[in-house]
């Protein structure tokens, strides 16, 4: 193992942008997100019952 250059370390951008085009499910991350729109709607809406009944 004489004279092995090191390489420089990837940063996790451009490590996760490897990946892409190996993503198995498609449209995954926009499911994702609006999934969570609907949790906040839902915690927003507790939040306010809780409220109105103090």
């Amino acid at each position: 193992m004489a004279n092995k250059k090191k390489r420089e370390k990837m940063t996790v951008e451009e490590r996760a942008k490897q990946f892409m085009p190996f993503m198995a499910v498609t449209g995954l991350y926009e499911a994702l997100a609006e999934k969570e729109k609907e949790i906040e709607k839902e915690y927003e809406e507790e939040k306010e019952k809780v409220v109105e009944e103090c």
